[in-house]
């Protein structure tokens, strides 16, 4: 009988431990930078794409963000995907020809790739630009290091062009219709952001904002170039046709920096 007992006693001992460890593994203190997976949406299309519900752990908050994650030509990629965009990206996929250029903003790149099934002039930041990525400017120079060497970049002058393009007083111009060429661009699609951050397209190709920004706004000068003038209130360019609006508001109000516009090249 005494057997018996010290053989429970010791069965009940183990199952307190093991459970003991799984609580403490369950309610382990999460530390800064720390991600987690909550979900997968599992997308249709030819890249096996889905999109990754996640959480990251900063200043003591765990934030929710979402991921886009693709497989082309034998890479995996994943990046940012805004749901914000979901209705601009869905009407490239079904309104454009097979794999077309668009030209956006490197942020958008992978989600014009990997949901849109289109092609991006540019799916990363070049190392010259990597001041502007926020996530970077948060981290210590070893961090800062590790990071530069853990990623991919592209090219200064891919990311030099698409800022020349985007701040041209003139989209008709030989030289920017050399650059259009050359990138085979079909479309541009812009978010109202893109007018707020239109300093670091002027940086990035070598121009001064301060000779197009005045306190955020765009001064005349700045307002004829192409990144303003898609965000005019109708705009009216030269070898560009507006195709795609969304508003979430329901109007158009580009300060919120969530509307969305997508320009065809007349040339395309």
């Amino acid at each position: 009988m005494k057997k018996h007992l010290i053989v429970i006693g010791t069965i009940v001992l183990l199952l307190v431990v093991g459970l003991s460890g799984c609580i403490e593994e369950e309610i382990a203190v999460p530390t800064e930078g720390d991600t987690k997976l909550i979900s997968v949406e599992p997308l249709s299309g030819k890249y096996n794409t889905s999109i990754q519900y996640k959480q990251n752990y900063h200043n003591g908050v765990w934030y929710n963000y979402t991921e886009i994650k693709y497989s082309k030509n034998g890479n995996e990629y994943s990046g940012v995907y805004l749901p914000s965009m979901k209705e601009a990206l869905d009407w490239i996929k079904s309104n454009t020809s097979e794999g077309c250029t668009v030209l956006c903003w490197w942020d958008y790149g992978h989600m014009i790739v990997g949901y849109a099934e289109g092609e991006a002039i540019a799916v990363f930041s070049s190392l010259a630009l990597k001041d502007t990525i926020g996530e970077f400017k948060e981290l210590d120079e070893t961090e800062k290091h590790n990071y530069i060497a853990e990623r991919e970049w592209e090219s200064n002058e891919t990311l030099e062009e698409m800022a020349k393009i985007l701040t041209t007083e003139n989209i008709s111009s030989n030289a920017t219709m050399e650059l259009i060429e050359k990138y085979n661009i079909s479309y541009i699609l812009t978010r109202s952001y893109d007018a707020h951050i239109s300093n670091i397209f002027f940086d990035a190709c070598g121009k001064n904002p301060d000779e197009y920004i005045v306190d955020t706004m765009p001064n005349e000068k700045g307002n004829q170039t192409l990144i303003f003038k898609m965000w005019s209130y109708e705009p009216n360019i030269h070898d560009l046709k507006l195709v795609y609006s969304y508003y979430p508001s329901g109007e158009f109000h580009p300060e919120y920096y969530q509307d969305i516009r997508i320009f065809e090249l007349a040339t395309s």
